[in-house]
């Protein structure tokens, strides 16, 4: 390919790789001058363009490392995300188990606190030593008034058979007047019926004598029971000042204690 340069020909002939390189003509010196001078333009064309493609290449290679770094940017935050993502993953496993447990521990507590108050309501079922002593208290006074109504009873009862006791008596004394008023006129007419009516009277005054003595038996038993109730009254009357002795005498003891106790505590202290 040929080119002319200022009235002279050139010649491009392309390289092995493709260029095109120039060949310049062995002319004269007219053709040398020409030759400098379109050197010296191609030159500046040449160094504008060097320079034009380096800032151009200076800018690619600023974009490529910004895209780089763009792109390690991103690939760290796609990291980030993942390993943000794996994280919240484990964390609603986390919460979930923890949740769990929770429901668990709720259910526990919940069981637990039934029998805390199964067993607050057995133990306020048992009574204190104050209620114990209120419920002896108590007890101790109704058997003295279930007592007392019991000796009152006895002694109604006590009253009643002997006053129905005295009623038999008296009635059969009236009907045994009656029978010897109507039997004494008849029995005094003849000896027979004297001895018949002497004989019955024997009899009559023998079942007398036969009451009186089962009486007086059961009188002096009963004198007898009352002797030994006395004597077991007194008896419990001494005990019971006997133990009030004691009594009064372990609390002052036990006031003494008390006094030493705090003295001994104030000395310690001291």
């Amino acid at each position: 390919m040929s080119e002319a340069v200022d009235g002279d020909s050139v010649e491009t002939v392309p390289d092995s790789c493709g260029k095109s390189s120039i060949i310049y003509p062995t002319t004269p010196s007219s053709g040398l001058v020409g030759l400098s001078g379109a050197a010296g333009d191609f030159g500046d064309v040449d160094l504008e363009s060097s320079s034009s493609f380096l800032d151009e290449h200076q800018d690619l290679e600023r974009q490529g490392s910004g895209l780089k770094s763009k792109k390690l940017i991103s690939d760290g935050e796609i990291s980030n995300l993942s390993q943000r993502q794996c994280e919240l993953i484990d964390l609603d496993n986390h919460l979930e188990n923890s949740t769990n447990k929770l429901n668990s521990l709720k259910r526990e507590l919940a069981n637990k606190m039934k029998e805390n108050l199964s067993v607050r309501c057995q133990l306020d079922d048992v009574p204190v030593q104050t209620e114990l002593i209120q419920y002896e208290r108590r007890f101790s006074e109704l058997y003295a008034q279930i007592q007392e109504k019991h000796h009152l009873t006895r002694r109604h009862y006590a009253t009643y058979n002997a006053l129905l006791e005295i009623k038999e008596l008296m009635l059969k004394e009236a009907s045994l007047l009656n029978s010897i008023n109507l039997q004494f006129k008849n029995a005094m007419t003849t000896p027979s019926g004297r001895s018949k009516f002497l004989d019955s009277m024997e009899v009559i005054v023998k079942g007398a004598k036969h009451k009186l003595e089962k009486a007086e038996r059961d009188l002096l038993a009963e004198q007898k029971a009352c002797e030994a109730l006395k004597e077991k009254h007194t008896s419990a009357v001494a005990e019971q000042r006997h133990f009030s002795s004691l009594l009064n005498t372990f609390q002052d003891e036990f006031k003494n204690f008390c006094n030493f106790l705090e003295i001994n505590t104030v000395l310690n202290i001291i």
